[in-house]
């Protein structure tokens, strides 16, 4: 299980209620999956609807200088 499907679903739901009502749906799939309660409990509890605003935040990458790798096209030769 990974904290980002619940970061996800933060996203996604405008309201607290849904919010809720996801999270809740998520964590009975997970339980059917065979995942720990512990495990679920400790990892959907670090999620607040309250860290939304910060989790819609666009993080700006360094965009890198790529060089093209460029090639010159040579078909296959024929042999008979």
């Amino acid at each position: 299980m990974k904290k980002g499907e619940t970061l996800r679903l933060l996203r996604t739901n405008s309201s607290k209620t849904t919010f809720k009502e996801n999270i809740l749906n998520f964590r009975v799939r997970l339980v059917a999956r065979g995942y720990q309660l512990n495990l679920i409990d400790k990892h959907l509890s670090e999620i607040n609807f309250t860290e939304r605003k910060s989790a819609l935040k666009q993080n700006k990458k360094d965009t890198k200088d790529v060089l093209p790798f460029v090639t010159q096209y040579e078909p296959a030769v024929n042999v008979m």
